[in-house]
């Protein structure tokens, strides 16, 4: 069964997970995955 993401949902879980491990600072890791560095914050 595939994954349901809210409507205005930027981010999968597996991104989330990876963003939580992340040894990289907020701004490299927006970038990377293309979303803000607000959401990556959050």
């Amino acid at each position: 069964m595939g994954q349901v993401l809210q409507g205005s949902a930027t981010t999968t879980e597996t991104v989330r997970r990876a963003i939580q491990a992340r040894q990289e600072s907020v701004r490299a890791a927006a970038k990377r995955y293309g979303i803000s560095a607000t959401t990556v914050q959050k």
